[in-house]
Formats: structure tokens, sequence, C-alpha cells
């Protein structure tokens, strides 16, 4: 019953042309193709079934099998030819150069992750610019504010030191090659360009100035007599005296005309 049943399914494999592998007790797998009679003429050779395998060997101890990745299977060499499309083995078969092949060595790396798709990998360089832009414009704004602090300073040696330190600041915003996608790096390029606006000479200069405008203020609101007495003199004198410094570090506290 049982050679019956086995009769029965040989059968049908050889009507859906269906191949059997079998392990053989050496590791090297046995193909018998049911499409074809087999021929006894025909001889058994050796292939890898990996997929930069281009040959068949004439032994499995062949060292072009040595980068074989994958299961060694014997076939007879009709098979190899026709269905696999294989050439000899330039190592183990003496032909010409011209006829014969070489598997090739498959990459294995271990650990190796696949490269994002395409559309992935551009989406996120869309991104990554978009980003970049929003932050050179936070940072290019933070930097235009520095004009409206340089708008409040009245003396020339307070102008000429802001001045420099802009620069200063434009230049180690540069020199620090900042990614701009990255919002830490955005948060370090404002605070290099605030630093400026706060800066302790700057801050009180712009502090004198609103004193000094407004102590220049009073004085012309005097009389042509209150400016001639020692007292106009001295109020004049006090704020031009800080106006004419060309040291940043001065500054200008407020009196009134009737305090002198």
């Amino acid at each position: 019953m049982n050679n019956f049943i086995a009769r029965i399914i040989m059968l049908l494999i050889s009507i859906n042309g269906i191949s059997d592998i079998t392990a053989c007790h050496s590791g090297i797998y046995s193909i018998y193709s049911h499409y074809h009679k087999s021929k006894s003429s025909q001889q058994v050779v050796f292939v890898c079934m990996g997929k930069y395998s281009e040959a068949y060997h004439s032994s499995a101890n062949c060292r072009g099998l040595n980068n074989c990745s994958s299961k060694i299977y014997q076939v007879n060499s009709d098979y190899a030819v026709t269905t696999l499309d294989r050439r000899p083995c330039c190592i183990c078969w003496n032909v010409s150069s011209y006829n014969c092949a070489t598997d090739k060595q498959e990459n294995r790396y271990p650990g190796y992750i696949s490269p994002l798709p395409a559309d992935d990998l551009i989406n996120a360089a869309i991104q990554k610019q978009r980003n970049y832009n929003t932050g050179k414009e936070i940072v290019q704004e933070e930097i235009n504010k520095l004009t409206n602090v340089r708008t409040q300073l009245t003396r020339t040696c307070d102008i000429e030191y802001f001045d420099q330190l802009v620069t200063n600041a434009i230049n180690s915003i540069n020199n620090g090659n900042p990614d701009l996608s990255l919002q830490t790096h955005v948060n370090w390029a404002v605070n290099i360009a605030r630093s400026v606006a706060n800066n302790q000479y700057i801050t009180q200069s712009v502090y004198s100035s609103r004193i000094y405008y407004q102590m220049v203020n009073e004085y012309n609101q005097l009389t042509y007599s209150q400016k001639n007495t020692t007292q106009g003199t001295n109020f004049y004198d006090y704020f031009m005296n800080w106006y004419n410094s060309e040291n940043p570090a001065t500054t200008l506290s407020y009196k009134s005309f009737y305090s002198f």
C-alpha cells in the first residue's frame, strides 16, 4: 500500500514538473529534474544557489565554492547549463577563460542596515532644508534686532564699540559653521547675537544716551540768562563731558539744572 502511494506522489510530481530536492549526508543537495528522463551519460556537477553564482563545478571541494553563502547542490551538467544558465568554473575546469565563469563573493556585513528608500531620503532632505531655512531666519532676525540697539547709541565711541561686537559675533557664528536645521545650533547662534545687546557697556550706553537727551532738552528750555550763569554752565558741562568722552565704560546719571 505504501509503495502504491509513493508511486502516485512521484507521478504527480512528474506531471507538474516540480523538482525534488533532498539532502545528502555530506551536506550537498541533489536535484533530480522530472522534466526529462535521466541520462546516465550526463556528468554530475555542483552548483551554489547563491544570488551571485554563475558557475558549475566539477567537485564539491572546488575553492570556487568557498564564497557560497547558500546551499550547494549536486545536479547533472545539462540541468546546470540549460536550466540554471551556468558556465564551467574557471578554477576546476580546463576551459578557455572566455567560456568559463567564477562565482562572485557576496557582500555580507554583520549588522548592516539597509539604506532608506530614495523617496524617504528625499523627504528627509526636504524637511532638513526647511528646518535650516527656518533656523537661518531666526538667527538673522536676532541679528537685525541689533540695528535697533545701535540707533539708541549717541556717542561715536559707543557706536564703534558696538559695531566691533557685532562683527565679532557674526564671525563667531560663521566660523562655528552651525547646522541651523538643528534647534540646539540655532539657540547657540541666537545666544551669541543676544550677547551683544546684553553687553554691560552697551546697556549702560543706551541708558546714558536717554539721560543725555533728557538733559539736553532741559537745557534748551532754559532762558538765555539761566544758560549764562555758573549753574547753567556747570549743568551743560556735566552732560557734554560724558558725550565727548571716548571711553565706552563711562556713564551718565541724571541731574537737574537746579542741582548745580
